[in-house]
């Protein structure tokens, strides 16, 4: 096969039809599959980590409120219950 071809390129370039002295039809190509490139890991997955900071953030208001309930009620039991 590899001679074949390299005779259809001698033919071609001295323009010589290869049917013309016996040589068989070149195969036909397949046709390639088209596929979207993969990219980035950091690229596929940047929307999902941006949506999941973003509902972070709506959320940290209420996990700061409860933290600071946590540290008063720490607090108090700490802090003795004498006057002096």
């Amino acid at each position: 096969l590899r001679r074949q071809a390299e005779l259809r390129k001698a033919c071609l370039l001295t323009d010589v039809d290869p049917a013309a002295i016996g040589m068989p039809e070149p195969r036909a190509r397949k046709v390639m599959q088209k596929k979207p490139p993969k990219g980035h890991k950091q690229q596929r997955l940047y929307a999902q980590k941006q949506a999941a900071i973003q509902k972070n953030l709506d959320e940290m208001p209420e996990k700061i409120r409860q933290w600071k309930e946590e540290v008063a009620k720490e607090k108090d039991k700490a802090r003795s219950s004498l006057p002096f």
